[in-house]
């Protein structure tokens, strides 16, 4: 018999593999944090689909993180029942608004696009433009010799900064776009996210979460644009640079890039170092539902 239940930390734990691993421990905290949302579907026991949502803190609409079938068991109705069940959830804790992120050329996406529609969501509009592409091709582009900083810059772990320094940042400093704000972003990979200083200031960062072995997402990289002008080559390039080589040398053989649209600089930069050097060139598309 199918059954669809409330996760906590216990019983999540067999569904671990069904979200991505940045996820993983959002989904760790179900039970525990009020702000986690994870439902499972199990036939006889056997998990067989996972929602999950998490509630942000600062309010506004409500992400569903991850919304997935394992394979053996798409077709049969789990994938809207699932959706169907958050959406009460969320409408009985007086959430007001729902929203999901899906990749356009996923082999799920048309399902995924009916139970959508079905539920009455928005026509979803592009968010991202997403590639990949591999780290050992991409250390040999032409322009990976661009790997000296002009002078007053070095880079550091991004580990290593404190909390208190990184709120104090994002407090003071005005060239942070909200969106791109670096506390935003846990769970990254401390092996190869880098912060960039000039001349002793936290001066812009490059945030990587490994999103799958061997895989990882370069999430949120940024530089203050007043140092970036009238440069030959702005340091925005060195630092990926930077990163790139942190990758490879950690082992991993892909890497993902995203930009969003809105992001006109980011957008430019992708275009013209990343787009040459992309295995795949897709888009995310995001769509949401009032409840």
């Amino acid at each position: 018999m199918l059954a669809f239940h409330l996760l906590n930390e216990t019983s999540a734990v067999p569904y671990r593999a069904m979200t991505f691993p940045v996820y993983q421990p959002v989904l760790a905290a179900a039970g525990q944090d009020p702000t986690v949302i994870a439902l499972g579907a199990a036939f006889r026991g056997r998990p067989v689909g996972l929602a999950l949502a998490q509630v942000p803190a600062t309010g506004g609409p409500t992400p569903v993180r991850s919304l997935y079938v394992a394979p053996a068991w798409r077709g049969l109705g789990i994938g809207g029942g699932l959706l169907s069940r958050m959406e009460e959830e969320l409408r009985d804790r007086g959430l007001p608004r729902v929203w999901l992120t899906y990749l356009s050329d996923k082999p799920a996406t048309p399902a995924l696009e009916h139970i959508l529609a079905r539920r009455g969501w928005e026509v979803a509009e592009p968010k991202m433009l997403h590639l990949t592409t591999s780290v050992p091709s991409i250390s040999r582009a032409p322009w990976m010799r661009f790997d000296r900083f002009p002078s007053g810059f070095s880079t550091f772990p991004w580990s290593a900064l404190p909390g208190t320094d990184l709120r104090h940042l994002e407090r003071e400093q005005t060239w942070i776009p909200p969106e791109l704000a670096p506390s935003r972003w846990e769970g990254y990979d401390r092996r190869i996210s880098l912060g960039l200083c000039y001349q002793g200031e936290i001066a812009g960062w490059m945030i990587i979460h490994q999103i799958e072995p061997g895989t990882v997402r370069f999430s949120t990289g940024w530089v203050r644009p007043d140092l970036q002008r009238g440069r030959r080559v702005p340091p925005f390039v060195p630092l990926c640079i930077a990163v790139f080589r942190r990758a490879a040398a950690a082992g991993i053989e892909r890497g993902v890039w995203d930009v969003s649209r809105h992001q006109g600089p980011m957008t430019s930069f992708a275009r013209k170092w990343m787009l040459p050097y992309a295995d795949t060139v897709r888009e995310t598309m995001i769509t949401g539902k009032y409840l």
